[in-house]
């Protein structure tokens, strides 16, 4: 009462796939417990797409204030630079969730604007604080 008797059952308990609790048991019968344990933990997910001198230069651009346009000019800069065709969702969630940055996209500024008003508008602003 209450063990699993079948792989299948293990992986539904566990909510894994029966693919990993079988490579559990290889791992277990080839290498024993102690061997299972510590290494159960260090081959799990995927390679990350962008590492090594990608990502540190990455990140250096990134800390620079000019930045980039936009995460679409992240993809063209890798795929020039380090010939990595990344998907836009990797490179998206690389930036904003590994490295924690975001491109700096500057404000666009109006067309019509007219440097003498701007000025002036500046002058007065500042006498009134």
């Amino acid at each position: 009462m209450g063990y699993c008797t079948t792989r299948k059952a293990i992986a539904t308990a566990l909510t894994v796939e029966r693919k990993t609790v079988e490579r559990w048991f290889t791992h277990y019968q080839h290498d024993g417990l102690q061997a299972l344990l510590s290494s159960h933990r260090q081959h799990c997910g995927k390679k990350p797409r962008i590492g090594g001198e990608a990502l540190s230069q990455l990140q250096a651009r990134l800390n620079q204030p000019e930045g980039f346009l936009g995460y679409q000019s992240i993809c063209t800069w890798l795929n020039e630079r380090f010939d990595l065709d990344i998907p836009y969702k990797t490179e998206y969630h690389t930036v904003h969730d590994r490295l924690q940055g975001s491109p700096k996209v500057p404000r666009k500024s109006n067309v019509k604007k007219h440097p003498e008003r701007e000025d002036a508008f500046k002058k007065k602003s500042l006498r009134k604080a």
